[in-house]
């Protein structure tokens, strides 16, 4: 236990004269388990042993009221604090005696007068010292003498003022002689009070290195978050691996309603991040992120590994992207026949859903109708995709009389009303409104029934007998296109997948 304070002044041979502070000498060292660790600096100064302390366990309320006795600026270099003086300090501390915070007001208060220089005249006078609280500490010896520490944030005064805390904490050390605390914040319990106030140094910020990321439904499971695409919540995600000090650190997180995880406050190290794939889903496409602009790690199976972060730097957009679980095989209600989207019926429906399908057309199949095809929907009105369908079906009516066209004559309608088809009964993308036209229409839509190719497998990639979903189907040849055309215009491709379009189209008509 730390020694009482005593012998604070020594009077000179004129007993008349003004008192002469002398100080204990403080030690340099890590307090004990339940104090705080902290070295006091200059400036400094004792309050006596005459004060108090009381803990309010209703309130949760623990204060203290003392006098200051004196205040060292330096070594060689001190001064009595002259009445009026006070100390106050006013703290909330809960009944497992963790730090609350502070109260209305000044947490922490030194008034009263200071002649720094030893001319007569006071340097400092009236509120000397403020602060708001930061930690607590608590030490109870076993005997009648405990132990309390106390850090504040430096918040005004005289000597704040005069830059003498600039850069520094308020540190507080409090000896209660006669005490009744006994480790329990459950009870009141007080004291007498005596011990040091001074200038510390300031608790080191926390670090600020992040990893981050997002967690999202890839209906076109290309790896990008595109509009219309949805945030996944409640899913885990577990960040694992060794900081720079050699500790482990193993932390959770849950994405929000926007899909979001974060992981704050990290220091520099290595890390790991894991996915606990979410139900419902299937697995899409990860994506790795970025430190400070540079991508970072290796990308596995719902993981992300070797992300090295330094000091304070940030990891983001490391994603993890996900896939509506197949559905089951194409019902009617689904899809509608070539001839329908060319129709009055059929355009109306393209008209009255959410704006927005020719920009989803063109940046989910950019091959067929994007930036990368020979005609580019970006941009426009669902009207207008429409009328662009009902051209195009009656150009290739016209090239079949002609014969000028290679393949199934029809083969790029069929696509394209699959595509249509996928949009308009996934509500998500394009809302409710196909459902009045007898549209079945869900949060998956089209795009999750499942197709066996049959014999047509090599169209798709795939091994002939191989179920996959209608988005799957349209992804696969689209990736297979170009400006060229869908299939780059092979026949054999184009009769293998037509054979497929046309009977899904067929298969879930309206």
């Amino acid at each position: 236990m730390s020694r009482d304070m005593k012998n604070l002044f020594n009077r000179p041979d004129d007993a008349s004269a003004a008192p002469v502070p002398r100080f204990e000498p403080l030690e340099d060292r890590l307090l004990l388990s339940g104090l705080l660790a902290f070295n006091m600096e200059f400036p400094q100064g004792p309050y006596d042993a005459t004060g108090t302390v009381t803990y309010d366990a209703v309130a949760q309320s623990f204060d203290s009221d003392a006098t200051p006795l004196a205040f060292r600026f330096s070594a060689t270099s001190a001064r009595p604090v002259v009445a009026p003086r006070d100390f106050q300090l006013h703290i909330k501390v809960d009944n497992d005696g963790n730090l609350i915070g502070g109260v209305a007001g000044d947490d922490f208060r030194i008034e009263g007068q200071i002649d720094q220089d030893g001319d007569g005249i006071f340097d400092f006078d009236g509120v000397l010292l403020t602060g708001e609280i930061l930690e607590f500490g608590h030490l109870d010896s076993g005997s009648i003498t405990d132990q309390y520490n106390f850090r504040f944030q430096a918040t005004g005064g005289d000597l704040v003022t005069a830059g003498l805390f600039t850069g520094k904490d308020i540190g507080v050390r409090m000896t209660s002689p006669n005490s009744t605390f006994e480790d329990d914040f459950m009870v009141d319990f007080g004291g007498k009070a005596q011990g040091v106030f001074g200038a510390i140094e300031p608790l080191a910020a926390p670090p600020d290195g992040s990893i981050s990321g997002f967690v999202w439904e890839d209906f076109n499971n290309d790896g990008e978050i595109n509009f219309n695409e949805y945030a996944i919540e409640g899913v885990t995600v577990e960040l694992t691996g060794t900081d720079d000090l050699g500790n482990a650190v193993d932390l959770t997180d849950v994405t929000d309603e926007d899909g979001i995880y974060a992981f704050v406050n990290l220091r520099s190290g290595t890390y790991t991040i894991t996915e606990t794939q979410p139900a419902n889903y299937a697995d899409g496409i990860d994506v790795l992120g970025e430190v400070e602009g540079q991508p970072m790690g290796a990308i596995g199976d719902d993981v992300f590994t070797e992300i090295t972060l330094g000091l304070d730097q940030d990891g983001v957009n490391y994603n993890f992207g996900e896939r509506p679980e197949a559905g089951a095989t194409v019902t009617a209600g689904q899809t509608a026949t070539i001839g329908f989207w060319q129709n009055k019926i059929g355009q109306a429906v393209l008209s009255s859903v959410n704006e927005g399908m020719g920009d989803w057309l063109a940046t989910t199949f950019q091959n067929m109708y994007g930036m990368s095809s020979a005609a580019d929907l970006t941009g426009m009105t669902n009207a207008e995709v429409a009328s662009v369908y009902k051209a195009k079906f009656q150009a290739k009516i016209k090239g079949i009389k002609l014969g000028t066209i290679d393949g199934p004559a029809k083969f790029d309608s069929q696509v394209m009303a699959t595509a249509f088809a996928v949009y308009v009964t996934n509500s998500n993308l394009a809302g409710m409104a196909a459902e009045a036209f007898g549209f079945l229409v869900d949060d998956v839509g089209l795009g999750g029934a499942t197709w066996n190719v049959g014999d047509a497998g090599e169209a798709f990639g795939v091994a002939d007998g191989t179920e996959m979903t209608i988005l799957d189907l349209l992804l696969y040849t689209n990736e297979k296109s170009s400006v060229l055309g869908i299939y780059d215009m092979d026949t054999v491709l184009r009769t293998l997948a037509n054979d497929i379009y046309t009977a899904i189209n067929e298969g879930g008509d309206i």
